[in-house]
């Protein structure tokens, strides 16, 4: 392929779609049980191999500037960086599973191989986005934060940070109207957990995810906190390979200068973790009195800061789901469905209650449900202190349940 013929060819919707297919495949693509999977250094090495071909006559920073239009068009500064934001989120998923590495380990960094193959962590990702934002002339730059990269992004006189990877839907933080440096975001840390949509996607769009990662920790402590920085500095990565340099397959990414950031504030107190998806555990539906009485086991929370749940009861669905049942099997008859491509827009929203919401300390509840309503959906949705007080009011939700009441 061609230059002009791969500008003139993508079309953002395919590849918003094509990200979501790829992750459902990764299991049966590399003939291994999720357990034998090494996180770090496995990877479809046939695909990988086969995209780089395709890829191989195609100059790069046309192409990335003919993608950046088409993405942002004449828009600039913030409104740019929000719609670049809104891109990447959709088609950069995180799969905990495998993540693209050539077979000697190193890891992939050209920008078009990445569009291509859809999934990435927060290195490919943030890598991308200073690709994709120098192709037009912005100056860029990475930040090493604890055990987490973003990248930052200079228009209008100022530093303002990037985050493609642990957010969904082009969320971000706002400070007066603007998005900050990450220098800004320091002083005020616990802002970032007040986002909805914190660790959605991969939740939502890897199996296995609940058993790796029974629960996550809040993003500030990634951002801030000075324990998962284990010792090191705060640092930022400075492109400066050449025209020539960005040649060879890593695009330049082996030349750049790492600058010690002396003003970001780190905090120093226990790590904040996000409560864990509730576990269905068991439905009980009685036709006659039109009960329902379910039960869950408790959700983790590492820093033990849960202070209950809340139950939604709607007559409609909340529209998204995961791609597996976290639960037991005797449960899973009343789950309502698996994730599917559609579901996007409505990740992160709070679900329907307009039959009911309650709140319980319990792990488990017993509804009573008017003789109105022919079909009923549950959600039950964890919350702690630490959430409530950054602001936040989604946070890791249950599949949801689908309760036929005549049935």
């Amino acid at each position: 392929m061609e230059t002009e013929e791969y500008i003139q060819n993508f079309h953002l919707a395919d590849y918003e779609r094509a990200s979501y297919e790829i992750i459902r495949k990764t299991p049966e693509r590399l003939k291994k049980n999720i357990k034998d999977i090494d996180r770090i250094y496995d990877y479809d090495f046939k695909l990988l191999y086969k995209t780089e071909k395709e890829m191989q006559n195609i100059d790069r920073r046309r192409a990335l500037s003919g993608v950046f239009y088409k993405i942002c068009g004449s828009e600039e500064g913030k409104r740019c960086h929000e719609l670049m934001l809104q891109f990447l989120h959709r088609i950069s998923v995180h799969n905990p599973l495998i993540q693209p590495v050539y077979e000697d380990n190193s890891l992939v960094t050209d920008p078009l191989i990445l569009l291509e193959l859809g999934e990435m962590r927060c290195g490919h990702v943030a890598r991308l986005t200073c690709d994709l934002f120098n192709s037009v002339g912005y100056e860029t730059r990475l930040v090493q934060l604890g055990g987490h990269v973003i990248a930052e992004i200079w228009y209008d006189n100022a530093w303002h940070y990037f985050d493609a990877n642990i957010f969904s839907k082009g969320e971000t933080v706002y400070i007066d109207g603007k998005i900050p440096s990450i220098e800004e975001l320091s002083y005020r840390p616990f802002l970032i957990d007040s986002l909805n949509t914190s660790h959605f996607e991969m939740s939502i769009c890897s199996a296995g995810d609940q058993e790796l990662y029974p629960y996550s920790l809040y993003p500030s402590s990634f951002y801030f906190n000075v324990n998962n920085y284990r010792g090191r500095d705060c640092y930022i990565y400075i492109k400066t390979a050449t025209e020539m340099e960005c040649l060879d397959k890593k695009y330049g990414w082996t030349f750049y200068k790492t600058v010690k950031d002396e003003n970001r504030v780190l905090y120093n107190s226990e790590i904040k973790y996000e409560p864990s998806v509730p576990k269905i555990k068991e439905v009980i539906y009685n036709k006659a009195s039109r009960n329902i009485w379910i039960k869950w086991e408790n959700s983790q929370d590492n820093n033990e800061d849960l202070l209950g749940y809340q139950i939604f009861v709607g007559s409609r669905s909340r529209n998204y789901d995961y791609d597996h049942f976290i639960g037991e099997e005797k449960a899973k008859e009343y789950w309502s469905g698996p994730y599917n491509d559609s579901m996007y827009e409505d990740v992160g929203n709070l679900p329907n209650a307009d039959i009911g919401k309650y709140k319980t300390e319990d792990t488990e509840i017993e509804i009573e449900i008017g003789r109105n309503y022919k079909v009923v959906y549950v959600t039950i949705m964890p919350y702690d202190k630490h959430g409530v007080e950054a602001g936040r009011s989604v946070f890791k939700v249950s599949n949801e349940l689908k309760i036929i009441m005549d049935r």
